[in-house]
């Protein structure tokens, strides 16, 4: 299974189980409840990007190494092994993307242009993804670095005065008035899907 159709699987997956976790008789459980689980939701679907990523970088670097031998100032054969090309990328740590700009920064720094398609994600999703990874971590750390990080996000983006858990913002309506409208768990969703699509459209 590809990079690509792997990840629409499992975000998939995820997307149902956020839809019966929605349904008022799921399980019998409170709104707390809801709450945790789709803040354990979103430390799973951050961790599918991340491979999702790492994933597609490697197999786009198989592809067509010159970009990377030349920033690297090396001399490689255009095609290698994907374990070659996993360590190229990785060394003997872990890949590690901080934002959407980051990651798109790297994939410039190694890809040649016909194998990037980290490029053609538009801000709408890239930022959408990078809100959804500062709430991850803040789910994960707990920080104050984090919940201040998330809190300027409530702010500036949502024009939030107060800070809620994002389980809670996660399940409250994308408009913030409509009960019926989409959540905006639903949005991040979505944001996730659309990037998949683009880069699936863009690779030949």
């Amino acid at each position: 299974m590809n990079p690509i159709t792997r990840f629409r699987y499992e975000i998939a997956a995820y997307n149902r189980l956020a839809s019966k976790v929605l349904e008022p008789d799921f399980g019998g459980i409170d709104s707390a409840e809801r709450q945790h689980i789709v803040e354990a939701l979103v430390v799973k679907i951050c961790s599918e990007w991340e491979v999702f990523a790492e994933s597609l970088l490697i197999d786009c670097l198989r592809k067509d190494t010159s970009e990377y031998a030349s920033a690297k100032g090396m001399t490689l054969p255009q095609s290698l092994s994907r374990n070659i090309c996993e360590l190229l990328l990785t060394g003997l740590g872990f890949f590690d993307s901080k934002s959407m700009g980051d990651l798109k920064g790297t994939a410039k720094r190694i890809l040649v242009p016909q194998y990037n398609p980290f490029k053609e994600i538009k801000p709408p999703q890239s930022e959408k993804i990078d809100e959804f990874f500062a709430i991850r971590n803040y789910i994960a750390h707990r920080s104050r670095a984090s919940k201040l990080s998330l809190d300027r996000i409530y702010r500036n983006v949502y024009w939030m005065q107060q800070f809620v858990e994002p389980g809670k913002f996660l399940l409250a309506p994308d408009d913030g008035q409509d009960p019926q409208s989409t959540t905006r768990l639903q949005v991040y969703f979505d944001a996730f899907f659309n990037a998949a699509d683009i880069v699936d459209d863009y690779l030949p």
